[in-house]
C-alpha cells in the first residue's frame, strides 16, 4: 500500500520541515510544496498517521483504512490562520487608537491562551479526491 503526501502549509513555518509519524514512529520529514510517497504495511486493518512540527507534539492523529493508493496534502487549519491574524493585529492597532497598556497586556494574554490551544490543531490532513492534483 502506498501513501502519498504533498505539504501545503503556505509562509508558516516554511523553513521548518514537518515529521511525519506512522503507527506510532517517525517515517520522515517533509519540506515545505514537497510531495513524497510512503510504503505502508499491506497487513494491517489501518494505519495511523500524524504529522507533527517540531515544538507542537500534540497533533491529531488520523487513522487511513487500508487503500492501493492515497494522497493527502498537509495544510494549515484555516480557522488558526485567521484568529491568529486577527489577534496579532488587534495587538497593534488597538493600543496605538484606544492608548491603553491594559488592553494590550490583555489581548497578549489571549494571543496566548490561542496559541495554547491551537498549537495542537495547526496542521490538518486533507484527502485528496475526485483526481484532485495538490
Amino acid at each position: 500500500m502506498k501513501l502519498f503526501l504533498t505539504r501545503q502549509t503556505g509562509f508558516y513555518a516554511i523553513a521548518s520541515p514537518i515529521d511525519v509519524w506512522i503507527n506510532g514512529e517517525k517515517r520522515m520529514s517533509i519540506q515545505n510544496q514537497q510531495t513524497k510517497e510512503i510504503e505502508l504495511p499491506d497487513d494491517s486493518d489501518s494505519v495511523t498517521v500524524q504529522v507533527r512540527f517540531s515544538f507542537l507534539l500534540r497533533s491529531p492523529v488520523y487513522s487511513i483504512p487500508p487503500s492501493p493508493m492515497k494522497s493527502y496534502t498537509v495544510v494549515m487549519n484555516p480557522q488558526l490562520i485567521q484568529i491568529y491574524l486577527a489577534l496579532f493585529a488587534s495587538m497593534i492597532i488597538f493600543p496605538l487608537v484606544l492608548k491603553s497598556l491594559w488592553l494590550t497586556l490583555i489581548i497578549l494574554i489571549l494571543f496566548g491562551f490561542f496559541l495554547k490551544n491551537m498549537a495542537s490543531k495547526a496542521y490538518l490532513l486533507k484527502e485528496n479526491i475526485h483526481g484532485e492534483t495538490v
